[in-house]
């Protein structure tokens, strides 16, 4: 699974540029196969999205997506909404009362899927929070 993730984001980096993705894509790749939960949509053995999460504040009830990447042949297929949703569920079942991401203000398609299922701003620096109530 790590290869397929390292792939896809070299791929989105390749394809987006230097907004997508700051930080040294090696080192988060390897904190996000350590730390993080995955889960991923594959297709005929192709990476086609997947969500990352840390689901370890559990005294503040805060899930956090670390992030959420889908391959751009892929767009349009409701897969991003479906990874939040299946996100959303599992973090409310395990008692998180709240979801928080950070997002680049000038990624539209994103703020708007994300607006779109429930997300409300909730502050910026670099990056806009963004908090749904789960």
């Amino acid at each position: 699974m790590k290869e397929k993730i390292r792939i896809l984001l070299y791929n989105l980096k390749d394809q987006l540029g230097e907004d997508f993705l700051k930080l040294d894509i090696e080192k988060y790749l390897n904190k996000l196969v350590s730390k993080a939960k995955i889960i991923s949509i594959i297709n005929q053995d192709k990476l086609e999205a997947f969500i990352a999460f840390y689901a370890n504040d559990v005294n503040n009830e805060i899930g956090y997506i670390t992030m959420l990447a889908v391959d751009q042949e892929s767009q349009n297929k409701s897969l991003g909404k479906n990874l939040l949703n299946l996100t959303s569920s599992i973090l409310k079942q395990q008692g998180f009362k709240f979801l928080d991401l950070e997002v680049n203000p000038n990624n539209a398609v994103a703020i708007s899927l994300y607006e779109s299922q429930g997300f409300k701003f909730i502050g910026a620096h670099d990056q806009q929070k963004m908090r749904k109530l789960l």
